[in-house]
């Protein structure tokens, strides 16, 4: 571009060499410096510390605990008795009965089977089955079920008791019968729980006896 005092060609100058006219074009100071920005980088999600990860561990880990060890109180300490059985059909040599159970404790609780097995000589006499559910602290619940028979011991057994009342020299004895009793549950809802008890007849009766209304708790 000529200067416009003395016509002299002015480039980048701010001023002409010659006349000292300031160019009137600015043109782009080159001795300023430009840096280039800082990129600063991003955080990603900040992270839990690993001693809070370990307290809550062990927090959810101490409540798991007690739940199973309350819920396992509660299923030791649960009392059962019939409520009602009702006539025999000697058909199907079987009875439909009522099975209560008594929840004495502050915990939830609750069974999925209860079963009780009678036997003379070893081989089955006859089988009660429950399908069970939950029962509240301190309430009691009824759940129904069948008792069965079986038929080739229960032949067996009426000739032994037809032979001591006949005063033959029966073999039949109160010794040979026993009784065990199953109750099977999941703590929880998750671990498997299995409780058995096994009775002689004397037992079994001292057993029933405890039953009633006076050590019944939920009587």
């Amino acid at each position: 571009m000529p200067c416009p005092n003395c016509g002299k060609p002015i480039l980048t100058e701010k001023y002409c060499s010659s006349c000292g006219t300031g160019n009137p074009i600015n043109y782009i100071d080159e001795s300023v410096k430009v840096s280039k920005t800082r990129v600063i980088p991003r955080r990603g999600k900040s992270q839990v510390p690993v001693r809070v990860i370990v307290v809550g561990a062990g927090v959810a880990l101490i409540v798991l605990m007690a739940a199973l060890f309350a819920s396992n109180y509660a299923l030791n300490n649960m009392q059962y008795r019939l409520a009602s059985v009702s006539a025999f059909d000697y058909s199907s040599l079987t009875s439909q009965v009522k099975l209560e159970a008594c929840n004495p404790t502050a915990f939830p609780a609750g069974f999925d089977r209860f079963s009780a097995i009678v036997d003379y000589r070893r081989s089955e006499f006859a089988r009660i089955t429950i399908d069970g559910g939950s029962v509240m602290p301190y309430q009691s619940s009824t759940f129904d079920g069948e008792l069965k028979l079986s038929a080739q011991t229960v032949s067996g057994l009426i000739i032994a008791l037809a032979d001591a009342l006949g005063g033959t020299g029966s073999e039949y004895d109160e010794n040979d019968i026993s009784l065990k009793m199953t109750v099977d549950a999941k703590v929880l809802g998750i671990m498997p729980y299995s409780q058995t008890r096994e009775f002689t007849f004397v037992e079994f009766q001292q057993f029933m006896s405890t039953q009633q209304a006076e050590q019944y708790l939920c009587g």
